[in-house]
């Protein structure tokens, strides 16, 4: 056998990147969990203070209606979900999903209102490499909320479905079957 464990660096301890009060801010409800459900769950464990913010209403995810009330249904899921991994329920910012590019000037005093109440440490965005419009709209409107935030000292940006330039790597080993759950 072949051993490979050189290609990779020692995986960081969580709490080498974050600490205090974390700020997550997730276009889509499940946006969160998938980025980032491991560090959140043990962040969450250790007593960290986190509120996700979750920008649009969920609203794209069935645009024929097959599924009733997916707006409803998808908040049910998140809530779910984040009380798997420990953490409360999201705020809601609820712009139309698909909109937030087209609604940037709204989005950023809507987040930037929503970020000085918590006063965040650090904050978790998608990257701006995203393959999805919202979700390089989220990481845009947190680049134009950060100047008003002196609280936010880290920003961590994350991907769901693009990789990150310049990442890093954090065991979430203890957390795994949390974050599992959350997704489920």
């Amino acid at each position: 056998m072949i051993d490979l464990s050189f290609r990779f660096p020692p995986l960081l301890p969580w709490h080498r990147l974050v600490q205090g009060r974390i700020a997550v801010i997730a276009p889509h409800a499940d946006d969160e969990v998938i980025a980032a459900g491991g560090l959140l769950a043990l962040a969450a464990a250790n007593r960290s203070s986190i509120r996700v913010v979750h920008l649009t209403d969920g609203s794209g995810g069935d645009p024929e209606g097959r599924f009733g009330d997916i707006v409803a249904t998808r908040r049910a899921e998140s809530d779910a979900a984040l009380l798997a991994l420990g953490l409360p329920p999201a705020a809601e910012l609820g712009f139309r999903d698909g909109t937030l590019g087209a609604r940037m000037d709204e989005l950023v005093a809507a987040l930037r209102a929503e970020l000085l109440d918590f006063q965040p440490d650090a904050a978790i965005a998608l990257s701006p490499f995203e393959a999805h419009a919202d979700h390089r709209a989220a990481a845009e409107a947190l680049r134009r909320a950060l100047p008003a935030l002196p609280s936010v000292r880290t920003v961590l940006w994350a991907g769901v479905n693009s990789p990150v330039p310049a990442n890093a790597l954090v065991d979430i080993t203890p957390a795994l079957a949390q974050k599992d759950a959350a997704i489920a």
